[in-house]
């Protein structure tokens, strides 16, 4: 019976566990370079979609957000991030991305239209979902 209660608690962890999986996101905060503005990034951000989704590595969400309000307007002009499913499929896909010539290619033009201070990598957990 002992052995019992110590496999039942030991799924009950690990099914917890998985259910609070940690997520790796990406952050990069950024100013504009000189001459370029919202609408050269989103133009960009097309050849972005194209390439990665070309590539095997489906597993990468991306958004480009706006300050709305901040403690300082001024810090970025936007913030580009990005999520992965599992640091698995963050590695797979920085080598996937990177290693093609189309993936180095925009993220050179990337970093000629923008000046990124900030690139913060955390981990997420969800804790709350919305009701549908």
């Amino acid at each position: 019976m002992k052995r019992l209660s110590m496999i039942a608690a030991a799924l009950a962890l690990t099914f917890g566990m998985q259910a609070q999986a940690q997520n790796p996101v990406e952050f990069w905060g950024c100013k504009f370079a000189n001459g370029y503005d919202m609408s050269d990034l989103m133009a960009h951000t097309e050849e972005f979609s194209k390439i990665v989704d070309s590539l095997p590595d489906r597993q990468y969400s991306a958004w480009v957000m706006t300050p709305f309000f901040s403690n300082n307007m001024s810090a970025v002009d936007f913030w580009w991030v990005g999520a992965w499913d599992s640091n698995t499929n963050m590695g797979a896909g920085f080598d996937e991305f990177f290693a093609s010539d189309k993936g180095a290619a925009w993220f050179a033009k990337y970093q000629e239209m923008s000046d990124c201070e900030v690139h913060t990598l955390m981990t997420s957990t969800s804790v709350h979902m919305a009701s549908q």
